[in-house]
């Protein structure tokens, strides 16, 4: 455990602070911390909360974009979306082993849930809030103990989702101006002159609910990852003082980037935008992409539009490819089971996976030029090609290799492929697998 006793200052919360000692102490332990993240190319995210019960809908209205987000689209009042939600919430169905066994079968490594998000409602057995799962709902479980024991079992890598910067049910935690009009709604609202009074009163909430939730999170379930979300509405001194927490409880939990909004990457490693159909050039070593299923993270049950098994199948090789992965995001239902159609996507892009091979787990990014017809993977001195688009007479050419190729083989028959190179272009027959 870290020693240090670094102060920060609330006045000073959003001029960058220069980042203390325990900070670069705690970075000796960086490589060891991600050594796993780097092997793990695919993982699970989990949107699930009393929220899900509605599943995009209030009261007759289907609410557009994120389901998650429907105490603030709606603008419900906290009683309100306690009594029709939160004490109603009863997932009769959840079993946490059909998820973490799904998962697994999806090829998956590591698996990310929300323990709490912007709803501020804890859904595990928190001792620092009542507002939680086992003392509001009829159901009266914790679900992150099954969860942690699934993924044990499983050999999955456990983390947990913490919003850190937002909290709805309380009076300090941003945003809900409905039941607290005093409140920001506004992201950088603590850059803004006529808001510095009010540094000190969020500070409350981040003091005496979210450190005090990181560290029992921490304890209590002992994760190997926890992923925070919009930092922007933090001070950066804030940001600080929640990584600094974290720090002092597990020093080799990894923190994803989102932990703060600040240029530099304080966590272990960077989160890529929401929802990606590509990637741009990433300058960190480590990071991640985080698609959905289809186009909400919570359960919306209006929300039919699903991708497809072979565009998510692209996009996690467009991924591993340039060093990253994805943590596909699945939204399981209020009675806690996950819906079909996830079930039998994650299943086909398993199946996809399973093919891969050793082309895919423990392989290293293509140090070549980005492919018009396929995507490439490298492992020592071997070069995988992944083709996604079959060139129409056969001839796939793949350039920038500047070694003699040896020999070429499909992966999964051993059978050989005719080739020739050309300078730094290999030109590979590959007509007898998809026709002329």
């Amino acid at each position: 455990m870290l020693k240090s006793e670094i102060k920060l200052e609330p006045e000073k919360y959003d001029i960058e602070p220069e980042l203390p000692a325990w900070w670069y102490e705690s970075m000796n332990m960086h490589n060891k911390r991600v050594e796993w993240l780097r092997e793990a190319k695919f993982g699970m995210f989990v949107h699930w909360g009393v929220y899900s019960l509605a599943g995009g809908e209030w009261k007759g209205k289907i609410i557009k974009g994120y389901s998650e987000h429907l105490m603030n689209a709606c603008k419900i009042p906290l009683a309100e979306y306690r009594s029709e939600l939160a004490e109603k919430f009863n997932p009769e169905y959840f079993d946490a082993d059909a998820w973490i066994r799904l998962c697994s079968n999806a090829g998956m490594k590591y698996f990310v849930i929300t323990a709490k998000h912007h709803d501020g409602f804890a859904m595990y057995d928190s001792e620092v809030s009542d507002y939680n799962i086992v003392k509001v709902t009829p159901w009266g479980r914790d679900p992150m103990l099954e969860l942690k024991a699934a993924c044990q079992k499983y050999g999955i890598k456990f983390g947990i989702y913490y919003s850190h910067s937002q909290d709805w049910s309380e009076p300090y935690g941003l945003r809900n101006t409905w039941d607290f009009p005093d409140n920001p709604n506004f992201g950088q609202w603590h850059q803004c002159e006529a808001w510095q009074h009010y540094k000190p009163l969020y500070h409350k909430y981040i003091e005496n609910k979210a450190i005090p939730q990181v560290r029992e999170i921490i304890r209590k379930y002992d994760p190997d990852l926890m992923w925070f979300d919009t930092a922007f509405w933090m001070p950066k001194g804030d940001s600080l003082a929640v990584l600094k927490a974290v720090r002092e409880e597990k020093e080799d939990v990894i923190v994803s980037s989102r932990v703060s909004a600040t240029g530099k990457l304080w966590g272990d490693y960077k989160c890529t935008n929401d929802q990606p159909v590509d990637f741009p050039p990433v300058e960190y070593d480590i990071w991640e992409g985080i698609p959905t299923t289809n186009n909400s993270y919570g359960y919306h049950k209006h929300d039919n539009s699903y991708k497809s098994p072979e565009f998510i199948s692209e996009l996690l090789l467009k991924a591993v490819e340039r060093g990253g992965r994805l943590l596909l995001n699945v939204g399981p239902r209020g009675d806690g089971r996950v819906d079909e159609k996830d079930i039998e996507l994650l299943l086909a892009v398993g199946k996809k996976i399973k093919k891969l091979g050793e082309s895919f787990h423990c392989s290293e990014p293509s140090p070549l030029p980005a492919q018009s017809s396929c995507h490439i993977t490298t492992k020592k001195q071997k070069v995988y090609i992944h083709i996604t688009n079959p060139p129409k007479r056969g001839l796939l050419p793949v350039s920038g290799i500047k070694n003699k190729v040896n020999n070429a083989y499909y992966l999964n028959s051993n059978k050989k492929v005719t080739f020739f190179q050309n300078n730094r272009v290999v030109f590979l027959d590959v007509s007898d697998n998809f026709g002329e």
